[in-house]
């Protein structure tokens, strides 16, 4: 808990500190509350050996931060963010979306995305390859979907129930288009936090793109956009970069304006001059043949008339344990 200029400049330097791996999330009071508006016990419950949780409850604090952090990349009035380890104001990391609790507004929908946000940057930085002693091989039958980002698994062998989150799995893509009910998956369980892990070889692209024919046309799920490029993934594992030119011939098009993020379109693969796998949609017939894409168990990943709309991350309610929280006292 954070409550000083002091206690903040030091957190900022935890926060930067490059030989840490799990990220900080760091939650904030509205002003003149010492509580805050998230659900403070689920943030321990859950990112528990997972992410550094700080609690910042007075003006004073949140202004020695701000004067610390570049402008927008702080955080204040009861909002909550995560910082990545090692992140500071002078390097390449950024922080996650300011996550927000609105008065009267239940905490869960902010609460479980602040989470989401812990476990993504937590997965990119390597925490869960760390070994644990909780940890075992083990496999696992799906047995039900929560919402997109959840799904419920029994263990083989031992009668646990565990969760498969869809963070730790692939980051943006939703566990139904991935996989079925009933299918066997093989990975590791964490008896610790209850969560099944995915072997990460389950997620090679390298197999799918040598057997890809050249030139090829197949589907692709639009990522991220802006002005002038935008990137898309073909298979869970690869993302790749495209310019305004290989969509469109016009000049004056706008990425942003010709395709929206999370839209589900023909892609061609094919070798730009530098020999690398590249994609374009600028010269792609209404009648082409469309390769289908990978099926990991619940038919083909994409699907032409699928798109990927935000429809929040239901909370994952019963398997986490109530554990002592000093926040929630």
């Amino acid at each position: 808990m954070v409550s000083t200029a002091a206690g903040a400049k030091d957190l900022v330097a935890w926060i930067a500190d490059t030989t840490a791996s799990r990220p900080w999330v760091v939650v904030t009071t509205p002003r003149g509350d010492l509580t805050p508006r998230f659900d403070m016990k689920s943030l321990v419950d859950q990112l528990e050996g997972v992410a550094a949780l700080a609690l910042v409850t007075t003006v004073e604090a949140t202004r020695a931060m701000t004067d610390v952090l570049r402008e927008r990349e702080d955080v204040f009035a009861g909002a909550a963010r995560v910082y990545p380890a090692g992140y500071t104001p002078e390097n390449a990391l950024k922080p996650t979306p300011h996550r927000v609790v609105h008065p009267n507004q239940d905490p869960d929908r902010a609460t479980q995305r602040l989470i989401s946000d812990a476990l993504g940057i937590a997965q990119d930085a390597g925490v869960f390859d760390e070994a644990r002693p909780q940890r075992r091989e083990a496999k696992a039958i799906v047995k039900a979907f929560i919402g997109n980002d959840r799904a419920f698994v029994d263990i083989e062998g031992g009668g646990e129930l565990a969760t498969l989150a869809g963070e730790l799995t692939c980051q943006g893509v939703p566990l139904p288009w991935l996989f079925s009910p009933g299918q066997r998956l093989k990975g590791s369980y964490d008896a610790s936090s209850t969560r099944f892990l995915v072997d990460k070889d389950l997620w090679d692209s390298g197999e799918y793109f040598r057997g890809f024919p050249k030139g090829g046309v197949t589907l692709g799920l639009v990522t991220k956009v802006d002005r002038q490029r935008g990137s898309l993934q073909i298979h869970p594992g690869h993302s790749f970069t495209f310019s305004r030119a290989e969509l469109s011939p016009n000049p004056k098009d706008r990425v942003d304006l010709l395709l929206a993020e999370g839209e589900v379109l023909p892609v061609r693969v094919y070798r730009n001059p530098q020999g690398q796998l590249a994609v374009r949609m600028d010269d792609i017939d209404d009648d082409e043949q469309i390769i289908p894409p990978v099926d990991f168990g619940a038919g083909p990943w994409l699907l032409e008339d699928r798109e990927l709309v935000d429809i929040g991350i239901e909370p994952p309610w019963v398997l986490w344990r109530p554990q002592s929280c000093v926040f929630c006292q």
